[in-house]
Formats: structure tokens, sequence, C-alpha cells
């Protein structure tokens, strides 16, 4: 039986390579390395609201039974430079699935009714890889709302909606936006994204984590002394 399983892991794994090589034929869709050891903090509620929601995530039919729907995904808004992007390798470090990236703003065309059938396929190829973190970064930049929005991008933005609310896979939306002002309202409802965070400067708190972590990586490389920053740690409790 042991033997068995460990086929059986090898096989899992030899199918999901074989899926993410057939999911990055494109430069539209890439894999982002999340390193292991890597240490995210000052995500402040979010941290909080994505450990409450983890079991959700790993178990949809359970949480539907619950009365909890599993987490669609977020919209993280936020200044250039307030981690967002750092964000999303920390949630699909939490949740333990891969993070994919998919640059929406290079599949647009000139043929008619081409940009939606490319959409169409990269989002098939997303769902089919199975459980992941997609990551659309900056989508104001594609789906911004004037008067001089073009049919095409309306008809992208109703087929991704659409994909949003009604997708069966496992899959986590991790959106970020530089200026929610810009977005289509329909992108911000319930039912197609699960939170809405807001990354400003960091609190009182989140800074002095952020501080705490930084003296531990200088001290582990030798350019301060460890009392000297266990003294600048205790100022900050």
């Amino acid at each position: 039986p042991l033997c068995t399983g460990l086929r059986d892991k090898e096989h899992l794994t030899h199918i999901q390579d074989e899926k993410k090589r057939e999911i990055e034929k494109d430069p539209t869709v890439s894999f982002i390395e999340v390193p292991e050891k890597e240490t995210v903090c000052g995500l402040g509620n979010y941290s909080t609201w994505l450990d409450e929601r983890k079991s959700d995530f790993h178990d949809p039919i359970e949480a539907m039974r619950m009365g909890t729907p599993a987490p669609k995904g977020v919209l993280l808004c936020g200044v250039p430079g307030t981690g967002k992007t750092a964000a999303a390798r920390e949630t699909a470090r939490r949740l333990g699935v891969p993070l994919i990236k998919f640059d929406i703003s290079r599949i647009q065309t000139k043929d008619f009714g081409g940009s939606e059938e490319r959409l169409r396929r990269y989002l098939d190829r997303i769902s089919a890889f199975g459980s992941c973190v997609m990551l659309m970064d900056e989508i104001e930049k594609v789906f911004s709302v004037d008067e001089g929005t073009h049919e095409v991008k309306m008809a992208m933005l109703g087929l991704l909606l659409d994909w949003m609310q009604t997708r069966k896979a496992n899959v986590f939306t991790f959106i970020t936006a530089n200026n929610i002002s810009k977005l289509p309202p329909e992108l911000l409802r319930d039912g197609r994204i699960s939170g809405r965070f807001f990354a400003f400067m960091p609190s009182r708190n989140d800074l002095c984590e952020i501080i705490q972590l930084k003296l531990r990586s200088l001290i582990s490389g030798g350019l301060f002394d460890s009392k000297f920053c266990t003294l600048l740690e205790n100022k900050l409790q």
C-alpha cells in the first residue's frame, strides 16, 4: 500500500507538471515562484481573514454545508509599493497551492470575437489546472470605466465576471488595483469576490512587526549585534 501511495503521488505530480506545461504555452499565463522560507508581515486584517477562510477553501463542500461558502477571491487596492504582489505570494503559501499570474491585458486581438475566445480558453486552462491562486495585477488598466470604454473590453469583462461567479474550479482569484474608483462596480459585488481590502501605510503594530522582521534578517546576516537588535525590539513592544 505504501508503494502504491508513492506511485499515486508521482502520477499526480506528473499530471500537474503536464498541466503546468500546457498552461504556460503563452506568456499571458505564468507561474510565480513562492519561496517556502519567505516571511511576509504587516498584512493586518487580511492575514486574519485568510486564516479563518483557509479550511473553507480546501473543503468547499463542507463549507457550503456549514453555511460558509468557500472564498472565491479578494480585491486588494492600494498605491504601488504597498506589497500587493507580496500579499498574493503569501496567500498562495498559506493555502498551499501554486500562484498563477494571468496578464489579461495581453489577450486583446483585432479580430471580432477573438479577445473573448482567447479569454475563455485561458480561463478554461486555469480551471483545469486545479486548486491555485490566480493573480490579476492592476486590473483597472484593462477594465477602467470611462467614456471611451471599448465594447470589446466590456464583452471581456462580462465573460470574466460570469466565470468568477459560476466557476466550479477551486481557484482563488487575487485582484489588485491602484485606484478602485476606476473599476466597474460589477467587479466588486459579492459572489464574484469574497473580500475587499485596502493597503495603505502600515499601522503602528504592522510597522513594528515589519521592523522586527528586518532586524532578525540583519542579525542572521551578521550586520548587527544581537544584543543591540534585542534592545530595539524591546523598545517597540
